[in-house]
């Protein structure tokens, strides 16, 4: 079980330009927002003034919900945005924006390829919901703008009573791991969802034309393979077959293999040379290019019992 409930005497309050910020959760825990070295940071800020300028932050993707008050976003050479309570907005950090109206809102700030999800839910009291981590790397946070919950981290959790102001942290951990909220009072949740895409090395395929000892031989793709299982360092010999349709690249460059947490969005805006399919039970490939060479990228899922 890895879960945090941050509770509200315990954040840190400062001043922004506008009026006052109050940090929430910052990613990895030792990072600042000084440094700027974070993968993610959420917060809650005052806007006082009916016109405040925005902090200009290159590299990070802001997305905003206004808890109260109405706000209109102007981003100088891009479009303009008005909010309502519980309305959101996802802008280039980058961009030049100007706030118009007094408000407060939620922020969550994500930099890299850790991508992120707002949502408002409403929940009258004795109603629950259920949270559940899609992915191994998913972070859930939630922050009670208004009203009152119990809720339990299953499958072996304890309840805890979270109320306004409290935000709730559940980390990556087993991938059964969920969250179930139930209501005391009616209660305002805003749900931040957030997934760390991350690339771990898992092998080297290299070409031979070579047979090499202990090669199985993988009909439907004409391609005998063999040292992975047997490696230390991944290193995984790859004789193609006359006839084999894999792309020229691949059949004739050393390709690396990564495994990643979500391979749609690994894909995305890439070249891809084989888009994401599942030649066995449990596992999601996919090959691109990169910078002249093929990359492989693949997925492991849980395989659900019946």
């Amino acid at each position: 079980m890895a879960f945090e409930i941050i509770r509200k005497d315990q954040q840190k309050i400062s001043a922004w330009a506008g009026g006052k910020t109050t940090q929430l959760a910052i990613h990895p825990p030792d990072a600042s927002y000084k440094h700027m070295n974070f993968l993610f940071r959420l917060s809650t800020a005052t806007i006082e003034k009916e016109e405040s300028e925005f902090s200009i932050l290159p590299g990070v993707t802001r997305q905003i919900m206004i808890l109260n008050g109405r706000l209109e976003l102007q981003h100088e050479g891009h479009d303009s945005k008005s909010l309502n309570a519980f309305e959101s907005s996802t802008f280039d950090g980058g961009w030049k924006t100007t706030g118009h109206g007094k408000a407060t809102d939620f922020n969550l700030m994500t930099k890299g390829e850790t991508k992120g999800w707002l949502e408002h839910i409403r929940l009258k009291p004795g109603e629950s919901l259920d949270l559940k981590q899609e992915i191994h790397n998913d972070y859930i946070a939630v922050y009670l703008a208004d009203g009152e919950v119990s809720f339990t981290v299953v499958p072996d959790g304890f309840p805890v009573t979270a109320q306004k102001g409290d935000l709730i942290i559940l980390s990556p951990g087993n991938s059964n791991q969920a969250m179930k909220l139930n209501a005391v009072r009616q209660a305002d949740l805003v749900i931040a969802m957030i997934r760390i895409l991350r690339h771990s090395y898992h092998h080297i395929g290299i070409p031979t034309l070579e047979s090499k000892p202990g090669e199985e031989y993988l009909p439907e793709h004409k391609i005998y393979h063999s040292g992975f299982e047997t490696s230390k360092y991944g290193i995984e010999w790859m004789r193609y077959e006359k006839g084999c349709t894999m792309p020229e690249i691949v059949r004739n460059i050393p390709h690396v293999a990564f495994e990643v947490s979500d391979i749609h969005e690994a894909v995305k805006g890439k070249k891809i040379l084989i888009q994401p399919n599942s030649p066995s039970e449990g596992v999601i490939v996919a090959l691109i290019e990169e910078n002249g060479a093929p990359v492989e990228l693949l997925q492991y899922v849980k395989i659900m019992d019946n």
